[in-house]
Parts: structure tokens; sequence; C-alpha cells
């Protein structure tokens, strides 16, 4: 039988060629050894180098500010699988499964981010290595904060918002659309609990104090002809 009538009949050719083709499409020659040492730390924003970070946060995502036509970040520690991840826009989108693998194997560990990058005449090279620290102590899992567009003299929406610091989760505590589109702002939760918190607001449906005690919420005005809009209550009220 001749060569090409062999290729012809033989199926798993086709998937041999599909593999070669798929291995050189995604070679990643010239990362590693060959790549030259660019003897400083890259530029990356967030600056998230040298911190120590709780072993439950949600992945730190952050973008290569360098200029290149690939990138490499592989990001490891002393147990557990490497993280890999290559790409052409720098920026780093890391998997919110493998990343808590990584972190809840090395509590008390570095965590290590060794990125390269191919430069724009085609040469590979390593930045020095990124070192973090994984903290062994614990972190509370929420973050309240209020959100409006970035204008400090006026605002149409804002809230109060609740995130899950261990993911992306989030959602809305209270939305001014449901207090007459007013202004939501200080509020402040007795020792980090949420048992015992309050806000304040002001306009709309009237400058008050929400108080809240376990499952109950009061109104409470502390509006006087000497404050007027600005009035506020003292947390001792929560203390006592």
């Amino acid at each position: 039988m001749r060569i090409s009538d062999a290729i012809k009949s033989s199926p798993w050719w086709i998937g041999f060629i599909f593999c070669v083709f798929l291995s050189s499409g995604c070679s990643t020659s010239g990362i590693g050894d060959n790549a030259q040492p660019a003897g400083r730390l890259p530029g990356i924003q967030p600056d998230y180098t040298g911190i120590t970070l709780p072993a439950t946060i949600a992945p730190l995502n952050f973008s290569i500010k360098e200029a290149g036509l690939e990138y490499m970040v592989q990001i490891h520690s002393t147990r557990g699988n490497t993280i890999r991840i290559h790409n052409t826009s720098g920026i780093v989108q890391i998997p919110l499964s493998q990343w808590k693998d990584l972190l809840s194997q090395n509590p008390g560990e570095d965590l290590l981010y060794d990125i390269s990058m191919k430069n724009p005449i085609g040469q590979w090279v390593r930045f020095d290595v990124i070192k973090n620290h994984i903290a062994q102590d614990p972190m509370d899992g929420y973050l309240a904060f209020r959100r409006f567009k970035p204008l400090y003299s006026t605002y149409a929406t804002m809230g109060i918002f609740q995130r899950c610091l261990e993911n992306f989760d989030e959602k809305p505590l209270l939305l001014n659309r449901m207090t007459g589109d007013n202004c939501l702002n200080c509020h402040n939760f007795l020792q980090n609990g949420t048992d015992r918190w309050l806000l304040h607001m002001r306009g709309g449906a009237g400058t008050s104090m929400l108080l809240v005690v376990g499952d109950n919420v009061r109104k409470i005005d502390t509006k006087t002809k000497f404050n007027g809009p600005v009035a506020y209550e003292q947390p001792r009220v929560i203390l006592s």
C-alpha cells in the first residue's frame, strides 16, 4: 500500500495531525530556562507585591503593565498545583477554584508569581519573582460599603451594599430608590458584628438614623433647629 493510501485510510492520522497542529500553535518555546532575565519586578496593577493575604480571600486579579506580545503567569507555593495563565492581553483572571485550592493548602507559606513576557521584538523575558505571603489568621468574610458614582457634589442613585470577600458575590442592603432617592451615608457596625449597627439618611424619607438591634429596626429622628440636615446620632446609643 502506498503511503498516501495509508494516510487516507487511517482515521487516527487526522487526529494525529490535528494534535501536532495544536501543539505547534500553542507552543511556549522560549519560556523558562530560555527566557532572558529582566532583572526587575514586573509592573502590575493593582500592585500586589510584597503583601500578606488571607487564605480565604477571593482571587487577586491584576493586569501586567508591560508592553508585550504574549504573557505567561505561573502562581505556586509549597504544596498544591501551579496555576498557569497564558494570554496576549496581560489581563490575569485567576480561576476561583484553583486559587482556593492553592491557598487552602498553604497557610503560613509564601505565594510566588513567576511572570514572563514576549517583548515587542519577539524575545521572551522573565521578571523577578513576586513574593507574597499567605496568612494563617482568618478574616471577616463580608464588607459593607456605600456605592455611588464618583462625584462629590451630586448624586442620583446610591446604596449600601454587601460584598463577600471570599468570592465576588455582592448584593444590596438598602437602595435609595426605596427611600425617596435620598442620601444614604454613614454606617457603622458595633465591634464588626451584624446584630447591632446604624445607618444615617438625609432628605427624602427624612433626616434620621436607622438603628438595627437584632431583627428590630428603629428610625430615630436626630434633626434639631441647630443641626438641621446634617444631624447625626452618637454611637453611644447602641452601647447602652
